[in-house]
């Protein structure tokens, strides 16, 4: 009765150790960085100006966790957009969900765009090698 009371225990003490082993390799996923990727297309040649003028870098800029981002614009096509890095998914969507973000867009970019926003985001791994 003694040896199985003590298989018993150690399976308890592994089956706790696993568990917590699984626990820690799952929180770098919680944590890593996001790349956010952003196109649209300007509904004019004025619109197209008033886009670039609101590119709101300094908003991302003070965001937590936002360790960087570039706008950029194809005048030809109207095409527009962003291209941001995250330290988080947490961090993106606690941006996103903000109502100064939400001032922007849709708040003033929606009313200066024609078709529909592509919006995509990407995990971000270091090669091993």
């Amino acid at each position: 009765m003694t040896s199985a009371y003590c298989l018993t225990f150690q399976r308890k003490i592994l089956s706790g150790v696993l568990l917590a082993a699984l626990s820690l390799l799952a929180l770098p996923a919680l944590s890593e960085e996001v790349l956010r990727i952003v196109t649209l297309t300007a509904a004019g040649p004025e619109q197209q100006k008033e886009l670039e003028n609101i590119a709101p870098g300094k908003l991302y800029a003070s965001a937590k966790g936002c360790r960087w981002v570039k706008f950029w614009s194809d005048h030809s096509t109207g095409e527009n957009g962003s291209v941001s890095l995250w330290k988080s998914r947490a961090d993106l969507d606690a941006f996103l969900n903000s109502d100064a973000y939400k001032a922007i867009f849709p708040g003033k970019v929606k009313s200066l765009t024609k078709g529909e926003l592509s919006v995509k985001i990407y995990s971000v791994f270091k090669p091993m090698h």
